[in-house]
């Protein structure tokens, strides 16, 4: 994907992935050591969500955050929008524990769709 300004054809591309990540994976350095591809678009907010501390690692027992649906327009939870390759996706989602009860740390927004993360 390279550097420089993200271009309507980038976010299109079959090979990029639009990621919505929070907690510690807004640290930019955390973010590009996991996944060197990203393209940090800006800060965005997922509403009728509520940062949630309420899972357990399994393999060292410390809490683990979600951005848990409620529903209600008032909650919110930060974050950031950035562009990532497929790989780093699918790479990022095997550190964070996708489908082993960890949850997702990526959300791919769909327009018009209810509960868009909204960039400032």
């Amino acid at each position: 994907m390279g550097a420089g300004p993200v271009r309507n054809e980038d976010i299109d591309s079959p090979e990029a992935v639009l990621v919505f990540s929070y907690g510690s994976n807004m640290c930019r350095e955390r973010l590009l050591a996991r996944a060197p591809s990203a393209r940090i678009l800006g800060r965005a907010v997922l509403s009728g969500h509520a940062l949630r501390f309420h899972k357990r690692s399994n393999v060292d027992g410390s809490g683990k955050a979600d951005a848990y649906l409620t529903g209600r327009d008032r909650d919110r939870v930060w974050g950031v929008l950035a562009l990532f390759s497929r790989e780093d996706k699918e790479a990022l989602d095997r550190v964070e524990g996708v489908g082993t009860g960890a949850g997702p740390a990526w959300w791919r927004p769909r327009k018009g769709s209810a509960g868009s993360p909204t960039s400032t």
